[in-house]
């Protein structure tokens, strides 16, 4: 994954067993785009996936398109392709960022997502991230990348990032990029 210009450190956040993390304050026009650092993120809740939406209500139409690959611990399994099970095509729902994450002593998700000029009224907006993730399949050590454009003209002022189910806990950095 690319990334081009210089990030700079906004902010840290540290979800311990809660629902959501809500990011509503350093998403601006202060910088051309925003990148957001997962670090040992895990869910509480077995086979459970981590989502994305944004808006002011989180129902913003998003398209996306997702390959995986994947290949077991035991060494018996592994693949890549592209994820239909994930791909959003204009749904207004949470965005599937990877699938069944474990629960395990050892299962969690690390990466880097980028959303781009989120500030614009003229355009809609761009995502796309990197994230691997062990999946309780397997277990599975699994790679998920995936780009996708927020259907609106709206400037995007805030993000929420929750597991389809249960809690989530971990560290979200957020990061401007000049």
């Amino acid at each position: 994954m690319i990334i081009t210009g210089k990030p700079t450190f906004i902010a840290t956040y540290a979800p311990s067993n809660d629902t959501e993390q809500i990011i509503s304050s350093g998403l601006d026009s202060t910088y051309s785009s925003y990148m957001f650092v997962f670090t040992d993120m895990y869910v509480h809740t077995a086979t459970s996936s981590f989502t994305f939406q944004t808006g002011a209500t989180y129902n913003t139409a998003t398209t996306s398109a997702p390959y995986v690959a994947y290949h077991n611990e035991d060494g018996t399994s592994s693949g890549g392709a592209f994820e239909s099970g994930i791909a959003w095509s204009s749904q207004t729902t949470f965005v599937q960022m990877h699938r069944r994450m474990g629960t395990s002593s050892d299962d969690c998700m690390a990466g880097i997502m980028v959303l781009v000029d989120p500030a614009s009224t003229v355009h809609e907006k761009y995502f796309y991230y990197s994230i691997n993730h062990t999946m309780d399949l397997g277990p599975a050590s699994s790679l998920t990348v995936n780009q996708g454009q927020i259907k609106t003209t709206s400037a995007i002022t805030q993000i929420q990032f929750k597991a389809d189910s249960g809690n989530i806990s971990g560290t979200i950095q957020l990061y401007g990029i000049t």
